[in-house]
């Protein structure tokens, strides 16, 4: 089953948009119905992601860096390989560091020194 079947209650079939008052009263309140449902819709996903924000928001904390201060990565994935002497496992370090900040590029955005050779 579709979602959209899920939600109206029959298969999606491509029909020509319909003027507002048609002479069906049928069609007119169908129509009615289904506006009132997306309109329902869209005010509980509003909902629900003005809910997830407030959760995510609360583990987060704004941070600033200076040029010249030392911050450590977190780094995943191929990334990770780079920097690491030992093959991926979950004892392998999170962190890696301290790195030197070179300049500010955005925001949120450094630009640190690495190791020679990396």
């Amino acid at each position: 089953m579709s979602p959209f079947e899920a939600l109206f209650g029959y298969k999606l079939s491509l029909l020509p948009a319909l003027p507002s008052p048609t002479s069906v009263a049928v069609v007119d309140e169908h129509l009615q119905k289904r506006q009132q449902t997306l309109q329902q819709l869209k005010k509980d996903l509003a909902m629900a992601l003005n809910r997830m924000k407030k959760l995510v928001d609360k583990s987060r904390s704004e941070r600033e860096f200076g040029v010249g201060e030392r911050v450590y990565l977190k780094l995943k994935g191929p990334y990770l390989k780079s920097l690491s002497l030992d093959p991926v496992s979950k004892l392998s370090p999170r962190y890696f560091g301290p790195f030197r900040i070179v300049s500010k590029v955005g925001n949120v955005a450094y630009k640190v020194q690495l190791l020679q050779g990396t």
